[in-house]
């Protein structure tokens, strides 16, 4: 009898508690669904473009589209210009008086009053092609990419005050003093600088979210790179009748190692800002080939190589561009324009005559690229 009531008493306590324990079970079902439906990649947050599976992804891929390894292609437009060169003065109009104090000698001419004149760098075309792949590796990219760009800068010069007494155009000294034509003055003068840039470069990154709407992708790799330059000075109807050229052709070639950070904040409708530095340490010879000619005479050739070193070059660029999936998200176009520059450190200057038929190097200067460029990527 005991037995029998101690069951009565206690089914009503065993039917609460398995209640409880189905309501429980529930509540961890239905928690356990909410944090799955959170790292479902069907349900990622705005602005998340990577793909994200199941296992928690700390830092999700920022590929164009979700789970979209493969290859992609890109090509850019490029509408720069050059800086930094110094070496590129190559006239003054002076304005010597008619009967100088002490005569005219050759440090009345060197301290003429006059304007003096640069080869004004102008704006020219190139492009930018690249190809690689997207690795189904935890989201790795691999890709190489070329640049061809070259610009022709050119500036023309006449004097009027040539017929003056004491006026004219002087070369500020390198021509007239290997050819010892001291006092020399020309009623017109040139400057042209060529300048040829090609570069390729071995890139191995991962493009990564590090919050909802941040992404980030370092990377490093490798580069080589040739930046060649050909200058040429012409003047023209001197005194006596004489025509001189100075020619330099300057030559880097530089291989070494790069490393980058691409960073993108996302914004809606595909709109991304987005900014990017690098550095490379380019090992290389640089050399300068000089030539002077006297009216169709050579009179000075010499070639001057520099000791191998390092040489350092610094890339930048910040601007926008806009994206979108498609073809049921298996495929990922993008356009976008950007400001950038590369700046080369310590690259030698051209090599005048100095005093007599030897020629000397001198100094260094930094050379830079700068300008727009518009770009193309489709993901496949």
């Amino acid at each position: 009898m005991k037995s029998l009531l101690s069951i009565l008493f206690s089914l009503p306590l065993l039917l609460w508690a398995g209640e409880g324990n189905t309501k429980n079970k529930e509540e961890l079902k239905t928690s356990s669904n909410l944090s799955y439906s959170r790292d479902n990649k069907d349900q990622k947050p705005q602005g998340f473009r990577g793909s994200q599976s199941p296992c928690r992804d700390i830092n999700p891929s920022a590929w164009g589209c979700p789970g979209n390894d493969g290859f992609f292609l890109s090509a850019d437009f490029l509408y720069w210009r050059t800086g930094g060169e110094v070496d590129l003065y190559f006239a003054q109009d002076t304005e010597v008086p008619a009967s100088p104090i002490g005569g005219i000698t050759t440090a009345n001419y060197r301290l003429a009053f006059g304007e003096v004149y640069s080869v004004r760098s102008t704006w020219d075309y190139g492009f930018r092609v690249g190809t690689g792949w997207n690795t189904p590796y935890d989201s790795w990219d691999v890709g190489i990419n070329y640049t061809w760009y070259r610009n022709k800068s050119t500036s023309n010069i006449s004097s009027p005050s040539f017929v003056n007494a004491g006026g004219g155009i002087a070369t500020g000294g390198w021509l007239t003093n290997y050819t010892g034509s001291l006092n020399t003055r020309y009623s017109s003068a040139s400057g042209e600088r060529n300048l040829k840039f090609d570069e390729g470069v071995l890139e191995l990154g991962r493009d990564f979210y590090t919050s909802k709407f941040f992404s980030m992708r370092p990377f490093l790799g490798a580069k080589i790179n040739r930046l060649d330059r050909r200058t040429t000075f012409g003047y023209y109807g001197g005194q006596p009748n004489i025509t001189n050229y100075f020619i330099a052709v300057n030559r880097f070639t530089g291989y070494g190692p790069a490393l980058g950070m691409n960073m993108d904040f996302h914004l809606d409708y595909g709109l991304n800002v987005f900014g990017k530095l690098s550095g490379a340490m380019l090992f290389g010879s640089p050399s300068v080939k000089v030539k002077t000619i006297e009216t169709n005479f050579i009179t000075g050739n010499s070639r001057l190589s520099s000791r191998w070193r390092n040489i350092p070059e610094l890339q930048a660029a910040v601007g926008m561009n806009w994206g979108m999936c498609f073809n049921n998200d298996t495929m990922y176009f993008e356009l976008g324009a950007m400001w950038e520059a590369t700046q080369f450190f310590s690259m030698d200057k051209n090599a005048f005559p100095i005093l007599g038929s030897s020629f000397s190097l001198l100094g260094t200067q930094d050379i830079s690229l700068t300008g727009l460029t518009l770009n193309m990527k489709f993901d496949f």
